[in-house]
């Protein structure tokens, strides 16, 4: 008789243990963050020091630049969210970071970076149940929650590259036309609002009750290769010059010695930029409601089904 007792409060208890679990994302589905990091980015200017190379092994770490965000997650499912972001940083290219690619073509570059992303995240969250407290000769263990994450989305970006001029001053290079887009019928004028798909990966460590602490990193494909304002050909620099001015033409070849015609940049690749960042997130739990049930008394409300 006691043993099946004793066997009804466990199934009791792992069965009140269970439906709590499934509870808690429910929850805390709600969380809003903000974080800063780097930036880096691939595309014609830099580079290892290895012709024709291309990913990861390309990265300059001399071109790292701040990157600020903010965002809005909203968990769907158990494992599946929905996140919101903003970033703005500064990305940066130069010529002189690699031995290879700078050819003396004196080529560098920064544009600010504006993007607005939706991205869908697969996590897993890691628990280890507990109580937050420490008082004086009673110690209470902490919950600790590692949420290892995926994601992949859809978004979109503003950049305006620019150029340091003979005078020291930075220049925005697009109106400049300095690949001859809009001056030859066959190129068109670059577009400063893109399309990118971000991927990446990061996790997340509960540190108190509503607040995490994660680590983020995502490549951002895009399907521009004028970030850094290098793509395909040099213009004729006599009708460059002609057409929009000395300035054009410097920024178009400022070593002086390139002939129409020439590879100015790579076409067969388009652009990537990147973003690594720690961001602190503060979970917004779901609000309980309550109704008096007489004498100062209260119970949590239940909506009827």
């Amino acid at each position: 008789m006691a043993v099946n007792r004793i066997i009804q409060v466990l199934f009791v208890l792992l069965l009140t243990a269970s439906l709590v679990d499934a509870q808690i994302w429910k929850n805390n589905r709600k969380e809003f963050f903000f974080g800063m990091g780097a930036t880096n980015f691939l595309g014609d200017l830099g580079g290892a020091d290895i012709p024709g190379s291309h990913g990861l092994k390309d990265l300059n770490m001399e071109a790292s630049r701040p990157v600020f965000n903010i965002g809005y997650l909203h968990k769907w499912k158990k494992w599946f969210a929905f996140q919101h972001d903003v970033f703005y940083g500064t990305l940066n290219g130069d010529d002189s970071y690699s031995v290879v690619r700078s050819r003396d073509r004196r080529f560098c570059f920064r544009s600010p970076i504006f993007e607005f992303s939706s991205k869908f995240q697969v996590y897993k969250s890691f628990d280890k149940e507990g109580r937050y407290f420490n008082l004086k000769d009673i110690r209470g263990e902490k919950n600790f929650q590692f949420t290892p994450y995926l994601y992949a989305g859809i978004g979109f970006f503003y950049f305006n590259p620019k150029g340091r001029y003979t005078d020291g001053k930075w220049y925005a290079l697009q109106p400049l036309s300095t690949e001859g887009q809009g001056i030859y019928t066959t190129r068109k004028k670059y577009s400063r609002l893109q399309l990118c798909v971000p991927v990446g990966i990061g996790f997340k460590v509960l540190m108190t009750p509503h607040w995490l602490l994660g680590i983020d990193f995502g490549m951002r494909k895009t399907f521009t290769d004028y970030i850094d304002d290098v793509s395909i050909s040099y213009p004729s620099m006599d009708v460059l010059q002609s057409q929009i001015g000395p300035m054009a033409a410097y920024f178009s070849d400022p070593t002086g010695s390139a002939l129409a015609g020439d590879a100015r940049g790579g076409m067969f690749h388009k652009d990537v930029y990147m973003f690594v960042s720690i961001t602190f997130r503060k979970i917004i739990p779901k609000p309980r409601r309550y109704f008096s049930t007489g004498r100062g008394k209260y119970k949590p409300y239940k909506k009827r089904r």
